[in-house]
């Protein structure tokens, strides 16, 4: 696996490397860094947890502190990008300014921050092309854009915002495509937008071997996956879970439930405010207990030490499943993925084994099982 002094790093920023906790690139990490440092497209993909957000950041700062060369990082959730900038903080601490913008904050802070020339800025795309459209923003003084979590753009219908970007962003001479999975979606836009590329994990059509994790299911009569949840917590007793529903609404009253029975719980959702969803989180980040979250959460967040994912409501995609459990084992530590179903939700889990390249095992939850 090597060290990070062997990748061509210089000495400002491996201090930084150091001191943000890192002892030994991760093996996308050692991949991505010197393809990315010399100024090449690239395809990085490896399955979450594995590191791929430092494997893009460190050749950025890199490539500022040599030569000013800046980048841009565009984010599908508001979410993914306050985790990546906080990232880009640690590691460029000292060396460069960064820059975080997206909807549902006030613009004209945003707009300060830009007016600092930052080497780093990352953002959602709507929000990008408005301060773009506003002279707030000079796309083509970028000469990298990283494209993270590119499955979950095309799925949020993103795809006409991040083409509008590039094609302001003339300056660039380097597109990064990151991703989990790479699929024939993800293929159409890497051929449209990208400039041959090199493909750093998978190529397409390989599947990852995935974190440690456990992946199980329990089937429990019907109106019973409450009673399940109270029985899972009680008896394995998480430091941290996030629970996952299919709906906003059920995320809070479920977390509520939670809490009249003993089990500290908050939940995030989209109908909550922005503030309000980073005072769930740093809180959750601060102490134990369990974290009810709509799929908004799913993706790009990093926080250590949980335990176990548990699927509320099944998930509605594969990857969604994927993106859920990767909360979990991250950088090489083991975690739990528990999946309660009906009987009638049963026939869901065997397109989720074949599509995430997965196998459950079956567990007895008590009193609530079938």
């Amino acid at each position: 696996m090597g060290s990070f002094e062997t990748l061509g790093i210089p000495d400002q920023v491996l201090r930084n490397i150091r001191l943000a906790g890192y002892r030994v690139p991760t093996d996308i990490q050692a991949q991505a860094i010197p393809v990315l440092l010399q100024g090449m497209d690239a395809v990085i993909s490896s399955e979450t947890g594995s590191g791929k957000t430092a494997a893009f950041l460190i050749p950025g700062i890199v490539r500022y502190v040599e030569g000013r060369r800046r980048l841009l990082v565009l984010s599908p959730t508001r979410e993914l990008a306050i985790q990546t900038d906080r990232q880009a903080g640690t590691l460029g601490r000292g060396l460069l300014r960064h820059a975080l913008v997206y909807g549902g904050a006030p613009m004209g802070r945003q707009v300060s921050d830009l007016s600092m020339g930052p080497g780093i800025v990352t953002g959602t795309p709507g929000r990008v092309l408005d301060l773009h459209r506003r002279g707030a923003i000079d796309l083509g003084a970028f000469d990298s854009v990283v494209l993270d979590e590119c499955d979950t753009m095309l799925d949020m219908g993103f795809v006409e915002d991040v083409t509008e970007i590039l094609s302001h962003a003339s300056g660039r001479s380097q597109t990064s495509f990151v991703s989990a999975t790479v699929t024939a979606p993800i293929l159409s836009l890497i051929s449209e937008l990208g400039t041959d590329p090199v493909y750093i994990g998978l190529r397409p059509g390989e599947r990852h071997g995935g974190p440690a994790i456990e992946h199980t299911y329990a089937v429990v009569r019907p109106g019973g996956k409450f009673q399940a949840l109270l029985e899972y917590i009680r008896h394995a007793r998480p430091s941290r879970a996030i629970v996952f529903t299919g709906t906003r609404r059920y995320a809070g009253i479920l977390a509520q439930r939670l809490n009249r029975h003993g089990v500290s719980a908050l939940a995030i959702h989209g109908d909550m405010t922005q503030r309000a969803r980073e005072s769930a989180m740093e809180e959750f980040r601060r102490r134990p207990g369990v974290l009810v979250a709509t799929d908004v959460a799913s993706r790009g967040i990093d926080i250590k030490g949980i335990d176990a994912v548990v699927n509320f409501d099944v998930p509605r995609d594969p990857r969604l499943y994927v993106h859920r459990t990767g909360r979990t084992a991250r950088m090489g530590a083991v975690g739990l993925a528990l999946t309660i179903v009906e009987s009638g939700e049963v026939g869901a889990l065997e397109e989720i084994e074949r599509e995430a390249g997965v196998r459950m095992m079956k567990v007895d939850l008590g009193a609530a099982a079938e």
